[in-house]
């Protein structure tokens, strides 16, 4: 991952990926996040699933990704804290979500600077 965040042009999506490059400060980290109701619907027509399994799957994948966050980085990905920006799906549409998160990352404060870029490196070599 940081051999990767090293090339400077990297999106990560995932539930960890938060955690992944810490005090890195050009790294935009966005929690991205929806109702059950939302979940369950989206659940239930990728997986078709019934409504008692659709909820059973996003509880069973909530308290594993949990579980592995508490273990390797002691965190908790639900808390919004680490976050530059939360996106609710619910309120938005995904193509609304991408131009959000695309002109986040366009900021100057997601620019690398020779300071990031130099804890970045030092990161990859502790690494």
């Amino acid at each position: 991952m940081c051999e990767a965040a090293l090339a400077d042009n990297l999106v990560y999506n995932g539930h960890i990926g938060h955690a992944l490059l810490p005090n890195i400060s050009h790294v935009l980290r966005v929690l991205i996040t929806a109702p059950l109701e939302y979940r369950l619907d989206r659940v239930r027509v990728r997986q078709g699933l019934d409504p008692k399994a659709a909820c059973h799957y996003i509880d069973r994948v909530e308290r594993a990704r949990t579980r592995r966050l508490k273990a390797l980085f002691s965190l908790d990905w639900q808390d919004p804290g680490p976050y530059a920006l939360v996106v609710n799906l619910a309120q938005m549409s995904v193509s609304s979500a991408v131009t959000t998160i695309t002109g986040a990352a366009r900021l100057d404060d997601y620019q690398s600077t020779v300071d990031s870029a130099r804890a970045l490196a030092d990161l990859a070599l502790t690494a």
